[in-house]
């Protein structure tokens, strides 16, 4: 699994990679993809976390685009 994680925390697990962004105001929130499906997971509001799941061939494959290609340039 690649992550790639805005402002300072997390830590590396066993089968990650990890690359971090630098951020004045990370916002707990995440996207992940598996698939076709797209997982937006926001914990922004009082720590209650909000999702949405995108089934997508096309969406997936944008996001899977973007993410290579931000990963290349960290």
């Amino acid at each position: 699994m690649r992550v790639i994680a805005i402002g300072p925390g997390g830590e590396d697990a066993p089968l990650s990679e990890r690359k971090w962004l630098q951020s004045a105001d990370p916002s707990a929130s995440y996207v992940a993809v598996y698939g076709s499906k797209c997982a937006m997971i926001s914990l922004t509001k009082g720590d209650y976390p909000i999702a949405v799941v995108l089934d997508s061939q096309g969406i997936a494959q944008a996001l899977n685009i973007s993410f290579d290609a931000l990963w290349g340039f960290l």
